[in-house]
Formats: structure tokens, C-alpha cells, sequence
């Protein structure tokens, strides 16, 4: 691994470790807020109203992330003229769909009697009207973002990009804490959430114009051939975030609609403290994705299983310290972070645990497949899988209460990340036990790469 791609996976390293920090201070931050100014019934439905926009997620079909990959492999062949035509093709495209969907999903959600679905008493059912279309107008602008990330990914600025996206989302939870804190309702809340977005957007957007002057972001150079060759790497992807879907936000549904919204708050409180780990893994490998991307751009396979091995080394070691932390101290961090509001709960918490360290480990392997857009086969068994777990959650959450969503979980994390490794194994012509040693050594090359950047910073000519 040379010296410049090491910079850059270790700057995209802290761009990510930021995102993540941000995500997660949010998250952190969040229950308690709501708690101490909503109290727990409120709370509760206001997180089955977040969820329900999520389907808007769906709406670009995974034109963005599948264009984001490609064109990150065309600049890296010096083809800036065909990336242009995937980045203005794409844009119009999220946009046009996006659009359509978010009428339709409005059209319908303004006909359900969502209220009486989830036993909402505190949240009136014109309120609920108000607040879902103002989240899911907030989701549609993500999703024009996420285009604009493309733009950065394919230059190697992917750093920069993420710190915009990141600073997006603390501007915009910003203003909803102000909201909640000063009284606002849900309505209000939502509105500010929402403003939030639409302004980090527009600067986003002209920070993109100043960075990448290569890129012209109009509409001249679309077309639907350029499209055409997007559309399956783009369907596939959508697969993700409709496995993804299934997984959070339809097992908050379903545990909201069987064992009510007070019951929601423990469910969601507990999993994203055990999140942490995700979190934590995903700066890691959002990082590396360019550089796999770039390698496979240049046909480099041995530099794609050198990153591969050392991913997977890095998630396993750091999932596996921080969930024997959160084993150790959960309870006491629960107790203070709610202020006893919520409890740990076993073996609800201990199956979270499980979960989260079995997502950290198979998901470097998801990441080769991911960058070099070979996704195709896995995201039918992402979906499929999540979407199977997710009904067997309703008998299960019936007799066992949130502990039967927890195994679900569980169960389709075991079948996904057991796939998804063997399939990477195969693509990239891995020796499986070379890959096996590796990834259960100390990683102590990142030790190295960090001495190695601050002593270049001290001294350019080395």
C-alpha cells in the first residue's frame, strides 16, 4: 500500500470518524432530550413517524450510490467527460423519481388511519398528516445530497464531502433541539428539521462548485443511455436500503404495533447505544471504499485483498473491544444517559451485542463488493433475508416480547455476513485461510500509518 493512498484512507478515516461522532453524539443525545421534554409516550410516537419516511430512501432506486462508484472508477481511468455524464444523468434521474414517489407515498399516508394502527394518543391524526409530510419532504432533500457526494467521492475529496454531509445533519439536529427544548411541538420540530436540511444542501452544493470545477452540474450532457448502464448496479443497490428498512426501521414498527410506543423507547434506546459499534466500524470502511473502488478502476486485485484483509482485521478488533466495554459498563451508561428512565434488559441486550459484532465483521467483505459495484446477488439476499427475519419478528415479538426482535436481528445478520464473505472470498480469489489469520491479529498497521503521516508532517522532504 503506497504512501498516498494511506494519506488518504487515514484523512477519509477522520472525515468518517467525524460523521460517525456526529451520528452518534446525535443518537446519544437524543433520547434523553426527548424524554425529559416529551416524556416517553410522545417520544415513542414521534420515532414511528421518523421511521415512516424511510421508504423515500428507496426513491433514487440506488442511481446515487451506484453512480458514485462508477464514477469514482472512471476519473481513476482519466475518463472525466463519461463521469460528468453519470453525475448529471444521475441527478435528474433522483430527482424525477424521487419526486414522483414522494407524491404517491403523501397521497396514501394522508388516506390511513395511521393513529388508530399504533395507538397514538398523544399525537392527532392532522398533526401526523403535517408532520409525516414535512420528514418526508426533509428525507427527498437527502437524497439530492446524497448526489452531490458523488461529486466529491470521484475527485478523492470523499474527506470533504462527508464533513459537509456531517455538518448537515448536526445543523439541522441543531435547530430540532432548539425546537423541542423551547416548547415546539412535533409540527414545529419537524418544520425546523426540515430547514435544516434544505439549508445545508444549498451550501453544500456550492462548496461542490468550488472544489471540483471540472464537474458542470446542468442537465446538457444527461442521457438515457448513460442511464441504462447504471440501471442494474442501481436496482441492486436498492436492495440495501430496503434490507436496511426492513431491519430498523420496520422492527421498530412492528414492536411499536404489539407491545406499544413506551416499549419502542427501550428498544430503540438500548440499540443505538450497541449501534455504537456500527458506528464506529462504518468511518472505517466508508474510508476504504474509494481506494477499492480506484484499485479496481487500475485492475489491482492484490491491493483490493490487502485492503479487504485489513478492514475486516480493523472492524473485528475494534467491534470486539468496544462490545466487551458496553458488556461491562451498559447498565451503568444506560442508568446515567436516561437517568433511569430505561433499563438494561437481558438477554435483550446481550442479543444486541451479538448482532452488532456480527454486522462489524462481515461488512469490510460487503465493502469490495459494494465499491466495485458487484453487489448484485448479494443485495437480493440482503433484502430477502431482512425482509423473512422481519415476519418471523411478529410471532416472535408476540411471545417473547422485544427479546424475540432481538433474535430476529440476530438471525439475519448470521445468514447475511456468512454470504457475503464467501462471496467476496470467491470474487476477489482470496485464500481463505490466509484471510483467516490475518484478520485475527492485533492490527498494529495502523499504528504504523499514523507514525508515518505525523512524521511527514514534521518533516515534507521524508
Amino acid at each position: 500500500m503506497t504512501s498516498s493512498i494511506a494519506s488518504r484512507l487515514i484523512k477519509g478515516v477522520f472525515a468518517n470518524g467525524f460523521s460517525q461522532i456526529v451520528n452518534l453524539s446525535i443518537q446519544l443525545v437524543s433520547v434523553p432530550l426527548f424524554l425529559f421534554f416529551w416524556g416517553p409516550n410522545l417520544y415513542g410516537e414521534w420515532l414511528i413517524l421518523f421511521a415512516m419516511p424511510a421508504y423515500m430512501a428507496l426513491s433514487d432506486i440506488g442511481f446515487a450510490t451506484a453512480a458514485t462508484h462508477q464514477m469514482t472508477i472512471l476519473v481513476a481511468d482519466q475518463k472525466r467527460d463519461q463521469a460528468i455524464k453519470i453525475f448529471q444523468s444521475t441527478q435528474t434521474l433522483v430527482f424525477g423519481i424521487s419526486l414522483l414517489l414522494l407524491t404517491l407515498i403523501l397521497f396514501v399516508v394522508f388516506l390511513l388511519p395511521i393513529d388508530v394502527w399504533f395507538n397514538f394518543s398523544t399525537i392527532k391524526l392532522p398533526e401526523i398528516k403535517i408532520v409525516l409530510l414535512l420528514l418526508s419532504f426533509q428525507v427527498f432533500i437527502g437524497l439530492q445530497s446524497a448526489v452531490l457526494y458523488a461529486g466529491f467521492n470521484c475527485d478523492g475529496q470523499y474527506g470533504l464531502g462527508m464533513f459537509c454531509l456531517s455538518f448537515i445533519r448536526l445543523f439541522e439536529f441543531a435547530l430540532l433541539v432548539f425546537g423541542v427544548v423551547f416548547g415546539a411541538g412535533p409540527e414545529i420540530v419537524a418544520g425546523l428539521y426540515l430547514a435544516g436540511r434544505l439549508v445545508g444542501y444549498v451550501v453544500m452544493r456550492m462548496i461542490l462548485r468550488r472544489k471540483v470545477t471540472w464537474l458542470n452540474m446542468g442537465i446538457r450532457q444527461c442521457n438515457w443511455e448513460t442511464i441504462g448502464g447504471l440501471w442494474r448496479p442501481s436496482v441492486a443497490f436498492m436492495g440495501f436500503p430496503l434490507g436496511n428498512f426492513f431491519n430498523i426501521q420496520g422492527m421498530v414498527l412492528i414492536v411499536g404495533a404489539l407491545a406499544g410506543p413506551t416499549m419502542v423507547v427501550v428498544f430503540s434506546s438500548l440499540r443505538t447505544l450497541t449501534r455504537l459499534t456500527t458506528q464506529i466500524v462504518t468511518a472505517i470502511n466508508a474510508s476504504v471504499r474509494p481506494e477499492i473502488s480506484k484499485a479496481f478502476g487500475r485492475e489491482d486485485f492484490e491491493l483490493i485483498r490487502v485492503l479487504h484483509r485489513r478492514t475486516v482485521q480493523a472492524s473485528l478488533w475494534m467491534a470486539g473491544s468496544i462490545v466487551i466495554f458496553l458488556f461491562i459498563f451498559g447498565a451503568v451508561i444506560v442508568q446515567a444517559w436516561t437517568a433511569g428512565r430505561v433499563a438494561v434488559i437481558n438477554p435483550f441486550f446481550l442479543i444486541l451485542l451479538a448482532t452488532v459484532f456480527t454486522n462489524s465483521v462481515w461488512w469490510g467483505s460487503l465493502n469490495v463488493l459494494y465499491g466495485t459495484n458487484r453487489h448484485q446477488q448479494l443485495a437480493i439476499v440482503y433484502s430477502i433475508t431482512n425482509a423473512g427475519f422481519v415476519l418471523a419478528a411478529f410471532p416472535l415479538v408476540t411471545m417473547f416480547n422485544i427479546n424475540g426482535g432481538a433474535a430476529a436481528l440476530l438471525g439475519a445478520e448470521l445468514v447475511i455476513g456468512s454470504y457475503t464473505i464467501w462471496r467476496t472470498i470467491a470474487f476477489i480469489d482470496e485464500d481463505f485461510g490466509k484471510f483467516a489469520r490475518e484478520i485475527v491479529k492485533p492490527p498494529l498497521f495502523l499504528l504504523d500509518q499514523v507514525r508515518d503521516m505525523i512524521r511527514k508532517r514534521k518533516d515534507p522532504s521524508q
